[in-house]
């Protein structure tokens, strides 16, 4: 097949998938799923099959990421979702799913219509929606409702979650990448924004553009990362989504409704979110 057809991406999926199937030739599978990508990196099916390339070659983290961006093309997918539980369970997501469970009735999060938390595993209703688009953004009402659906995320009750700490993630990572010099950096910047003092709360940990879907009511999704942390990291990232002025700061904050937000402390938790988001970066590359 790949004789008379080398650059033909839906042949390249078809045999990499299928050793895939039989674990025969990893490495050559691997290959050539990444040459279909080239050609056509937002074909969901194609990253799925590297997703499940990567979750026979044992690399259960960049299996995952790969799967999940499948599923957020494909979401009805049966299959790609079957792929994706299988991933959950590998990497032992009993803990995440748990998180996720207990949040999803007092958060603007989709309703759950099948969880199986032995396997770590949640399958969300399917929201209708999308990015905010930049007209949008320049609405003070939209801006002033954005700021009470991230409050109402700092205000759950975290009764039963303190195990859940967002510094575990950077740790995770942290020991993925094993670059001592970027350790020292995000080190230095976790000491002074982190003390025994620090307030947290509950927090979504990736409020990007794509994770905040506007559609009748505004919804988030990917709650992968959600833990507690404090609530400055949340306001600094949709702050970096939307790249906000000074006024538009400003509106949202008067639907977050609250006199505890230090505009200087979300100036530092940018830097750190740029770290974390480079540090993710690195691990998924290390990973893959």
């Amino acid at each position: 097949l790949l004789d008379k057809n080398p650059k033909d991406t839906y042949t390249l999926n078809y045999v990499s998938y299928k050793l895939a199937l039989k674990e025969q030739e990893l490495n050559l599978a691997l290959k050539l799923i990444k040459k279909a990508l080239i050609l056509d990196p937002e074909n969901g099916y194609f990253l799925d099959t590297l997703g499940w390339v990567e979750f026979k070659r044992k690399n259960y983290q960049s299996a995952v990421y790969f799967l999940e961006k499948s599923v957020s093309i494909l979401p009805k997918s049966s299959e790609i979702i079957d792929h994706l539980g299988d991933c959950y369970f590998m990497l032992n997501r009993k803990r995440e799913a748990s998180l996720l469970y207990a949040i999803s009735h007092s958060c603007s999060c989709p309703n759950i219509i099948f969880n199986d938390l032995k396997a770590g595993l949640i399958i969300w209703e399917y929201i209708e929606g999308g990015e905010a688009e930049s007209k949008l953004i320049l609405n003070k009402d939209f801006l002033i409702r954005l700021g009470r659906k991230v409050k109402n995320i700092h205000i759950t009750d975290t009764t039963t979650l303190s195990s859940y700490n967002f510094l575990d993630f950077i740790e995770h990572y942290k020991n993925i990448i094993k670059d001592s010099k970027f350790a020292v950096d995000i080190n230095n910047l976790i000491s002074k924004l982190y003390n025994s003092d620090t307030q947290l709360t509950l927090c979504h940990n990736d409020l990007t553009k794509p994770n905040i879907l506007v559609g009748d009511t505004i919804s988030f999704i990917d709650w992968e990362y959600a833990s507690l942390n404090d609530p400055h990291y949340d306001i600094s990232t949709v702050f970096q989504a939307y790249n906000l002025n000074a006024d538009q700061r400003d509106t949202f904050l008067i639907g977050y409704n609250s006199t505890n937000i230090d505009l200087a402390r979300v100036s530092q938790f940018i830097a750190l979110t740029k770290l974390t988001n480079r540090l993710w970066g690195r691990a998924i590359d290390t990973l893959a």
